[in-house]
């Protein structure tokens, strides 16, 4: 997948509507969740936009199955995290903003 296809996906995720390319031809534009018209985040490289979609995940079987996705992606050991190893846990801290795209559409079911 493109980063573009990531940002779109994950845009729709995030309540964002009326996603198309922008005139500039660089960015997507669209509507965000308050209706509001503006060019979508860039998800796939800011971990900043990426704080957006990790704090709308709630539940802790949602919790749990992100951080094992992201654990994988990460080559990371997920029993390891739960125990403290910190070389383990440093590999998620330091996922990148498209490992922790890849995670969330891979738990909404939208990884291809």
């Amino acid at each position: 997948m493109t980063n573009q296809e990531i940002n779109e996906r994950v845009a729709k995720l995030c309540g964002w509507t009326n996603i198309a390319p922008c005139t500039c031809k660089i960015e997507l534009r669209g509507k965000d969740p308050n209706g509001c018209s503006g060019h979508i985040l860039n998800y796939a490289e800011s971990l900043d936009a990426c704080r957006e979609f990790e704090s709308g995940i709630s539940g802790s079987e949602d919790v749990s199955l992100y951080e094992h996705y992201l654990g994988e992606i990460t080559e990371s050991d997920s029993l390891a995290i739960r125990r403290s190893f910190v070389g383990d846990r440093m590999k998620l801290i330091r996922a990148t903003p498209l490992q922790r795209c890849e995670a969330f559409l891979r738990l909404k079911g939208q990884w291809e």
